[in-house]
């Protein structure tokens, strides 16, 4: 049996009902994105009430941190005062503390001034009083005047003809003596020499070499003296202490005793030890009333008491 062609009218209408199947599938597949577009803010996405909490959270934290910021600014900034203000005061004192070194700075070049002038009059002094060494003359001069004679008595008898004598010679002795002596007083005056310049280390090495090598006889005192002087001058008042309590000592009857127990009551003074201080001072002004010694140590006891100690 032969089968019929199928019919133009049954093909016409498949197509169309195909046709009609994609225009509904495009229909719902757009009307599916419009909805999906008209949604609101937040749906699908996480976006709804808890978004806009977030964003204003967020909005909440940026203003915390701003105030964090300004906060910590103005801590900084009063940090920044303050240690401004500390630095100042610490200027400010050490300013104080400056003018008080200069003042004491200026004092000490004071003291060390009249020191030095002190020490000087005691030199030329020293110089003045210095014995001019014996000379012929002098030897001559100093020699008994001729006995004169009665006119009454009888003339005295000429003696012989004296035979000459052979007088014996200057002993090696005599020799050595005078050139120590001229060795002990070019050595002390090379150190008094250092002194007068100013080179107290100098001298100081110069008077205690004397001594060592001059122990005894003259100058040796005054080495002992002007060695405590330098170290006086130089602000080494232990030093100083040492040397004038050694003349005190070993040479009580020195002419530099006065003026070595006037300075060692000075160095109790600088030292701060009032009651010694003033002690020492009245035994110089009771073992030499009237001396300059005396008077100067007066002078001191008056301005301890002026100074309150």
């Amino acid at each position: 049996m032969v089968s019929k062609p199928p019919c133009g009218n049954c093909l016409s209408g498949a197509m169309r009902m195909n046709k009609l199947l994609a225009g509904v599938a495009c229909f719902v597949a757009l009307w599916s994105t419009a909805v999906c577009n008209a949604a609101p803010p937040g749906a699908g996405t996480g976006y709804g009430e808890a978004g806009a909490a977030d964003l204003v959270g967020e909005n909440t934290l940026d203003e915390r941190v701003a105030r964090l910021e300004k906060r910590l600014s103005n801590e900084a900034l009063m940090d920044a005062i303050k240690r401004s203000e500390q630095l100042q005061r610490e200027v400010q004192r050490l300013h104080g503390d400056i003018e008080v070194l200069t003042h004491d700075l200026n004092t000490l070049k004071k003291q060390q001034t009249d020191r030095f002038l002190s020490l000087e009059q005691r030199l030329q002094s020293s110089e003045a009083q210095a014995p001019p060494p014996a000379s012929a003359e002098n030897n001559a001069s100093d020699a008994a005047p001729p006995v004169e004679r009665d006119a009454n008595l009888p003339p005295a008898p000429i003696p012989p003809a004296q035979q000459p004598v052979a007088k014996p010679a200057t002993p090696p002795p005599a020799a050595k003596t005078s050139a120590v002596d001229e060795g002990r007083e070019a050595a002390y005056q090379k150190g008094l020499g250092l002194l007068q310049q100013g080179k107290y280390p100098d001298s100081i090495r110069e008077f205690k070499k004397f001594q060592a090598t001059y122990p005894s006889g003259e100058y040796v005192d005054n080495a002992v003296y002007w060695t405590g002087e330098a170290y006086y001058v130089l602000r080494d008042l232990p030093s100083s202490k040492e040397a004038f309590r050694k003349l005190i000592k070993d040479y009580p009857q020195s002419s530099r005793l006065p003026d070595a127990m006037l300075k060692m009551a000075y160095i109790e003074y600088d030292s701060g030890l009032w009651s010694n201080a003033k002690n020492a001072l009245n035994d110089v002004i009771k073992r030499f009333p009237g001396s300059k010694v005396a008077e100067a140590a007066q002078k001191r006891l008056t301005k301890i008491k002026q100074e309150g100690h």
